[in-house]
């Protein structure tokens, strides 16, 4: 079969629209499947145990326990924390006091679980907290993921437009020739 400069330059096109597409895919199919941050919960203010729903770490990082409160929290929170697996195993635990002024974001510590670990987080809080203030919220993410993540996707979003691009110029080039031909046989 003979392939005019068309039908190449139409072929290639094709090929480059998977070729352009595939970091966007694969970042996308990791950030989903991937899960950085698998929980995050509010904590309401009375006294008992709260616990989250399992979850699973999938990236082989280095992930946070973070509590996140109102900065101008007049009332102080105590409460007792740890991160259990399904047989029962504590992978971390820890207790926190209400001692921060100024700040919203407490880490309350970082752990390496291996990867496909299903667990979850117990909060226990020891006594109610009066007030109409907003809960605190408990999340369990992976930072430096995401930040990978958030490096990765202007690269990959950038290579898409230039290689889509390239992509459609050369899907249109076998149509200038009949455009042409067309514009010539209006004219005369």
């Amino acid at each position: 079969m003979h392939w005019t400069w068309s039908k190449r330059s139409l072929a290639v096109a094709c090929a480059l629209v998977p070729l352009g597409l595939a970091p966007l895919a694969y970042l996308l199919g990791w950030y989903f499947i991937g899960n950085p941050g698998p929980v995050s919960m509010r904590i309401p203010l009375q006294q008992g145990t709260y616990r989250s729903p399992w979850f699973t770490t999938r990236i082989h990082d280095l992930y946070e326990l973070d509590l996140v409160t109102i900065p101008w929290r007049h009332n102080p929170v105590d409460l007792n924390w740890q991160i259990v697996d399904t047989h029962g195993n504590t992978v971390a635990v820890g207790s926190w006091q209400d001692q921060t002024s100024g700040t919203n974001s407490v880490m309350l510590v970082r752990y390496y679980p291996r990867p496909g670990l299903r667990q979850r987080v117990i909060v226990s809080l020891q006594h109610s907290v009066a007030g109409s203030e907003p809960s605190p919220t408990i999340s369990i993410s992976c930072p430096e993921a995401s930040l990978e993540f958030s490096y990765a996707a202007p690269a990959a979003l950038l290579w898409a437009i230039v290689v889509l691009s390239l992509a459609a110029v050369l899907f249109f080039i076998p149509f200038v020739p009949r455009l042409l031909h067309r514009s010539a046989a209006a004219t005369s």
